[in-house]
């Protein structure tokens, strides 16, 4: 917490295990079923993209789990 009272907050695109934990870390991941995901990959325009390796980072992200260090 910051010597303000608020709790700072990071937003960018990592998988958890890439940050670093404090005493508390809240994760927010949006993320939605293989299927939309791959179907809008797709419907993107330009470059091709890999669609299913996005699918398996969403996956990896939807079973991620941290374990916070003791205090």
């Amino acid at each position: 917490m910051a010597a303000n009272g608020l709790v700072p907050v990071f937003c960018g695109v990592c998988l958890p295990e890439q940050v670093p934990l404090g005493p508390v870390v809240h994760f927010l991941v949006l993320t939605c079923d293989a299927a939309m995901s791959a179907r809008r990959i797709e419907q993107r325009g330009g470059r091709r993209v890999d669609v299913a390796k996005h699918v398996r980072i969403d996956r990896l992200l939807r079973t991620a789990e941290v374990t916070p260090r003791a205090r």
